[in-house]
Formats: C-alpha cells, sequence, structure tokens
C-alpha cells in the first residue's frame, strides 16, 4: 500500500535533523493513474454588493462586483491569503478582501498569484464588465410602491446629481468595508431611499432603523429618527397609528469603516403598549408639551437618545426635560425581577407600588426582586429625567422561574 506521509523535521540528542521526521497524519492513496482530483474551491459573496480590485489591496482599480450568493472559482490568493483571486461568469475576474466571501472546497493548493495577471500576449487585459445583480422578481420600475427607489451621492451631504440609482425589494444592506456600487465611493458617501406604503391594516406601526453610520427618517415629510453622525450599529425605533397611503424617505451617510443600513416596519395592534408624556424641566411639572403612543422595543424601554432629544423637531429639548410611562402588560403569577439602567434619574411603579427610586443625576444600573405578583394584567409606570450630557434608559424585567405558580 503506498501511503502519503506529512510532518515536521526535529533534531534528534544529537542535533541532528537529518532522517528524523514526526509523522502528523497518513492518508491512502488511490491506485495509481486512478487519482481523483478535488473540485477547485469556490467563493461566495457575503454581501449585497461587494467591490473586486485589480489587486490584492484597495489602492488597486474597481474592475467588478460580485453580488450575495454569487460563486466565483477561487483561482489565486495573496502571500498571507487575506485576498483571494477569483474568476466569475462573465469573464469578469479580479480580486476580493478574504472576510467578505465564504470559501467552499479545499484551499491547499491554491497558489499564489502575481497583482497584475496578463494576458498571453503580454499587454494588460481589459477591464471586465460589472456583473449585473439578480433581477427581482417583478422586474421593478420607477414609481412602483412595492421597491425602493435608491439615489446614491459620492458626498456626505446628499448634494449634486446622484452617481448612481438603482431599485431595491427591501432596505437591508450591509456593504462591510466596501462601497455600494463601483460608481460609489468606500466613505464618505450618501444615499436616499423612497417608497410608498400601504399601511392596512390601520392601528398602530413600528418602524426601527439600524444604521452605521448616519440616517434620517421621514414620514410624509415629517422627521421620525434624525440622527446624522457617526455611530456604530446604533438602532433607533419610533412608532405612528397608521392607515392607507403614506410616503417614506430615509436618508443614509457612511463616513467611514464599515457601512451597512436595514430598515423594518411592523404592525403592533390597534394601540402601542406605552403612553408617553414628555414634559419640559426635570420634575415632571405642569402640562405635558408631547403625548405619544410608543411601541416597546427589544426590551420594554430602551432608549439611547446620547446628547439628542427623545423627539426630533419637537419643544422637548435636549437637556432639562422629564418623561412619564404607563402601560398595562401581563404577567403570569410568580417572583420578579425588575431592572433599570439610566442616565439621569428613574422612579419604577408597579400598580403604584414604588419598586425603584433613584431621583438623581448620574447613570446607574439598579434591580429590584418582587415576590408574588398575580397572574394577569398589571400596570408599570416608569418615570425619568435629563439634565444634561448623555440621556439613556432601559428597564426590563424577567420571572423567578423557581417561583412560577403551577397552572
Amino acid at each position: 500500500m503506498a501511503v502519503k506521509v506529512w510532518g515536521a523535521l526535529y533534531p534528534d540528542a544529537d542535533g541532528n535533523v537529518d532522517g528524523l521526521l514526526v509523522a502528523s497524519g497518513l492518508m491512502e492513496s488511490g491506485p495509481v493513474g486512478f487519482r481523483t482530483e478535488p473540485p477547485p474551491p469556490v467563493a461566495i459573496g457575503k454581501f449585497t454588493l461587494v467591490n473586486l480590485y485589480d489587486g490584492p489591496d484597495r489602492i488597486y482599480p474597481r474592475v467588478g462586483q460580485i453580488v450575495q450568493g454569487q460563486l466565483c472559482d477561487l483561482i489565486g490568493r495573496n502571500l498571507d491569503a487575506s485576498w483571494w483571486q477569483l474568476a466569475c461568469a462573465g469573464d469578469v475576474r479580479g480580486w476580493i478582501d478574504a472576510r467578505l466571501v465564504t470559501v467552499d472546497g479545499d484551499i491547499y493548493g491554491v497558489r499564489v498569484a502575481s497583482a497584475q495577471p496578463v494576458d498571453p500576449t503580454g499587454t494588460p487585459a481589459p477591464l471586465p464588465p460589472t456583473p449585473t445583480a439578480p433581477p427581482l422578481t417583478p422586474t421593478p420600475t420607477p414609481g412602483q410602491s412595492n421597491v425602493w427607489q435608491a439615489a446614491y451621492f459620492n458626498n456626505g451631504q446628499l448634494a449634486g446629481a446622484p452617481v448612481w440609482s438603482t431599485a431595491l425589494a427591501n432596505l437591508d444592506l450591509d456593504w462591510g468595508v466596501e462601497s455600494p456600487s463601483i460608481s460609489v465611493a468606500d466613505n464618505n458617501f450618501s444615499a436616499r431611499f423612497e417608497r410608498r406604503l400601504d399601511f392596512s391594516p390601520a392601528g398602530y406601526y413600528r418602524f426601527t432603523v439600524r444604521a452605521d453610520d448616519g440616517v434620517r427618517v421621514w414620514l410624509d415629510n415629517e422627521p421620525l429618527v434624525d440622527e446624522w453622525h457617526g455611530s456604530s450599529n446604533q438602532s433607533y425605533i419610533v412608532g405612528r397609528t397608521l392607515s392607507g397611503l403614506h410616503d417614506l424617505r430615509i436618508e443614509y451617510y457612511e463616513a467611514s469603516g464599515l457601512a451597512h443600513i436595514r430598515f423594518d416596519f411592523e404592525y403592533v395592534g390597534l394601540s402601542p403598549e406605552w403612553n408617553a408624556e414628555y414634559f419640559t424641566g426635570t420634575d415632571l411639572r405642569g402640562s405635558p408639551v408631547l403625548i405619544q403612543g410608543e411601541p416597546r422595543g427589544v426590551l420594554p424601554l430602551d432608549y439611547n437618545w446620547g446628547y439628542g432629544g427623545p423627539a426630533v423637531g419637537s419643544s422637548v429639548g435636549t437637556d432639562f426635560w422629564s418623561a412619564r410611562w404607563v402601560g398595562r402588560f401581563r404577567f403570569a403569577g410568580g417572583d420578579y425581577y425588575f431592572r433599570v439602567v439610566a442616565d439621569d434619574g428613574v422612579r419604577l411603579y408597579l400598580n403604584d407600588l414604588l419598586v425603584i427610586d433613584s431621583w438623581r443625576d448620574g447613570y446607574k444600573e439598579l434591580s429590584n426582586r418582587v415576590i408574588g405578583i398575580g397572574a394577569g394584567e398589571h400596570t408599570i409606570r416608569v418615570e425619568y429625567y435629563e439634565r444634561t450630557g448623555l440621556a439613556s434608559l432601559r428597564f426590563w424585567w424577567y420571572l423567578d422561574s423557581a417561583s412560577q405558580d403551577v397552572q
């Protein structure tokens, strides 16, 4: 039986390395003349659109793109295998950052390739055409309400004429460290996404947008989110009672580094979970300057206002304000832990019982346990104030499973 041996040479007791091979594996070979070669490895795009370059670095010209799920043959690598050279459909060839694709197959035999391959005549190979993304079904046309109309700008202010326009079925884009298109810069670009939506059935809808970096959301020209600043994977949640057709506009900009944006909406019901009242001043006095329903987020209350304010375009402001949230929630019978993370002051009531009381400035993490909450609906009231600086509020509860009532 023929065997293949691989391992490492180690010195013997006299310091010699000749002939002393420590085997780390044995592999049975097939019959001579009948060896089966493994299929070549392929790279699979991980993101919506990813650029290909003429060499293993972003300093080289862009020569094309691949789309999410597209398969390309992996034909070369640089010395440290941090960049792959790909051959894709349509004679598209180029280099891609190894972090932006998934590799399927054995990469052991992938050769180290030169940075700028040439054709057999010795003349530089022509730039390949940019691949076309798979068409949406049905193919989008301008003005349809079931697609987003997207326009991209090579600046962070949506200024001038767009350098690239397209249509999107969903607004869920993750470019990584790449750009949306060969026409758009990797950094310092902006985009506008517009769509008309039919909000049926009538009721309360929750909007969630997550972005890196800045984002603004408009509903019929009313600003819902205004976070035009650098950020890292920040989420913003707002809600409105709606029915029928409404126009949505989302504006986005990328400063540097990673780039992505995702927008979702969902029907909550006829009314949101929380009734929120906002006051000028830090003591909840006087009449509220803003009253609105608000949905729960990932947590029952989950707000990170930073140096901003809670309501774009209102008189609440960014400092020296207070708020009250009241909602009714269904509980299973048992003991519960209540937790609050806040900056600045916060109070929590369960059925008018004061559970947490920290009405003072500064960041705080608090918890309390309430024993023997009965099964059914209970009223929760959260009071909060912001004086100056950073502002945030997170509140949630969970059941002590050991105490749960047996049904």
